[in-house]
């Protein structure tokens, strides 16, 4: 992995990681950040249904000023909704991005409460 890829930090117990969509770099590369908050009752956020479509990283974002692959069928859904979540306070679950895929635990984990997640979603992004 380069030093300019993006890397997740350890998700706490009882927290949740959050992309907040920016803005489009000087490269045209979608600019975004990733932080984790603590589920609360008063935490809002929206929540990304997709399809994954195939599995293959084709594109990339960038996260936290690192690089991070992303699908084909992501970066089209991400760049879509850039113009409304760019001005909009409230960031957004996508679980490809907001889910470490490479920590098999954390995955397991995550995705048992993803039911969860939906729910207390503002809204559910189709």
């Amino acid at each position: 992995m380069g030093a300019l890829e993006f890397q997740h930090d350890k998700l706490p117990r009882g927290c949740i990681r959050l992309l907040r969509v920016e803005r489009f770099d000087s490269a045209g590369r979608l600019e975004c950040s990733l932080k984790s908050n603590e589920i609360t009752d008063s935490l809002e956020f929206y929540a990304l249904s997709y399809v994954w479509g195939s599995d293959i990283t084709s594109r990339t974002i960038r996260c936290n000023s690192k690089d991070l692959p992303v699908t084909e069928s992501l970066h089209e859904a991400l760049t879509a909704l850039q113009p409304s979540l760019a001005g909009d306070t409230c960031p957004i679950w996508v679980d490809a991005i907001c889910i470490n895929q490479r920590d098999d635990a954390e995955k397991e984990r995550e995705v048992a409460h993803m039911d969860d997640i939906y729910r207390r979603a503002k809204s559910v992004l189709i």
